[in-house]
């Protein structure tokens, strides 16, 4: 039920954005999603929201909810939106979106701001769900910017551990 309230909500989000291309998430692989989502950033007709993104940058990869493209000092960027079910932003949030934020750069996307999109709690429904009112957007990047170099070590640190040869021989417990 919690799986399908975010997907929910994310739909409902798109509504903040609308006119995108969704990344089809249930047809396509990864790298056949990574390679649609490059041809959605640069249509022939103009650039248009890119719903579900995916991206990989140094073995990290992630999907993004929403990509916005927006002009910065006179170049082509993006804003990105990280879509929650939640009525706050919370810490969990600010590192999922820094993590996603290294990976685009990485992946050389020209990001302007990070945003989470959120359940505004004040919200009262009269009628028809209205998405404008239903969600809060926070601009996170000036808080991600200092966590950047600690996300990346703990991506580093946990390539290491993948590629070890075997798992720990340690029972799984409270130290997990």
């Amino acid at each position: 039920a919690i799986f399908d309230q975010g997907h929910e909500v994310g739909a409902l989000a798109r509504e903040l954005f609308p006119g995108g291309v969704e990344i089809d998430r249930t047809q396509l692989d990864w790298t056949s999603a990574v390679a649609a989502t490059r041809e959605a950033m640069r249509p022939a007709g103009g650039r248009v929201p890119v719903y579900e993104g995916a991206f990989e940058h140094a073995g990290a990869g992630c999907r993004v909810d929403v990509l916005v493209p927006v002009q910065a000092e006179g170049a082509e960027a993006w804003d990105l939106y990280e879509v929650k079910s939640s009525t706050s932003a919370k810490e969990v949030h600010a590192e999922d979106l820094a993590f996603q934020t290294l990976v685009l750069r990485g992946a050389g996307v020209l990001l302007r701001r990070s945003h989470l999109v959120h359940l505004d709690s004040g919200y009262e429904r009269e009628g028809e769900i209205d998405p404008k009112r239903l969600f809060a957007i926070v601009d996170l990047t000036a808080e991600i910017e200092p966590m950047l170099p600690g996300i990346a070590q703990s991506v580093l640190e946990l390539q290491a551990v993948r590629a070890q040869p075997e798992a720990p021989q340690v029972r799984i417990g409270p130290q997990c």
